[in-house]
């Protein structure tokens, strides 16, 4: 059986966050690790998982100073020990029992990266709706991860799985668009291939007071992250130009 960490990154909040253990604490799926990876001002976090300890071992680290929100989705990574991970962010949380079962059942060593379809839970204005992915959204991934540059219609980090071994992380320089230039690099280096599993298997909150992406959407956020990611992009492309030419002239050696 495949080992995963359930990797879960905190920020100076417990009301949710205490769903997201519980969600985690009680899954059918023997072979996983908890880590919590704590930026918090304040001992609050640090507090609920001590509480929560002596249901199930919890892997606890508290940064100092604060790493900010992706570095510390990075720390996470690092520290696991399996070669699954599952980000599941510190206001998300898995539904049911047996949804990390079915996340790591879907996973397999030809493919490393999947994810999943999401409840989104707008807390201000109280409202659920079905995150899933248009049909021709999933086509389109496969041949062109780019098009994530337009629309995220893949959903949140909490919805994905993925390979360690792929060897991407989050670039610490953003925040409004870091998953999604993390989804493209993880695609590009997957050759495109993705699995998607056609289940709500995670919840995840927005608009809550807490959500680094309020503090991120501002025009010059916005403008800067676009621009880095366009150029990181066009790099991408060169890469890729350079090497399909470094294959054509081998082969006809």
């Amino acid at each position: 059986m495949k080992s995963v960490s359930v990797c879960i990154p905190c920020f100076n909040q417990t009301e949710y966050l205490k769903r997201t253990l519980a969600s985690v604490i009680e899954q059918d799926y023997p072979e996983m690790e908890i880590i919590v990876s704590d930026d918090s001002t304040n001992d609050e976090v640090k507090k609920l998982v001590s509480s929560l300890d002596s249901q199930i071992k919890i892997k606890y680290f508290r940064n100092f100073p604060s790493l900010g929100p992706a570095k510390n989705w990075n720390h996470c990574i690092k520290i696991a020990s399996s070669d699954w991970i599952k980000i599941l962010h510190h206001d998300d949380w898995l539904n049911g029992k047996d949804a990390l079962y079915k996340f790591m059942q879907a996973g397999s060593k030809f493919n490393s990266f999947l994810f999943s379809s999401a409840v989104s839970f707008n807390v201000k204005d109280d409202i659920k709706f079905n995150h899933i992915p248009p049909v021709d959204f999933l086509e389109d991934l496969k041949t062109n991860p780019a098009v994530l540059f337009k629309h995220n219609l893949l959903g949140p980090p909490s919805s994905t799985l993925f390979n360690r071994n792929a060897a991407v992380l989050f670039d610490e320089r953003m925040k409004w668009l870091v998953d999604v230039d993390f989804y493209i690099h993880m695609l590009k280096y997957s050759s495109g291939k993705f699995t998607f599993i056609d289940e709500t298997l995670i919840t995840s909150v927005n608009h809550a007071n807490h959500n680094v992406t309020k503090d991120s959407n501002n025009p010059e956020t916005e403008l800067y992250e676009y621009f880095l990611l366009y150029n990181k992009l066009k790099e991408l492309d060169r890469k890729s130009t350079r090497l399909n030419s470094s294959h054509t002239d081998i082969s006809r050696m």
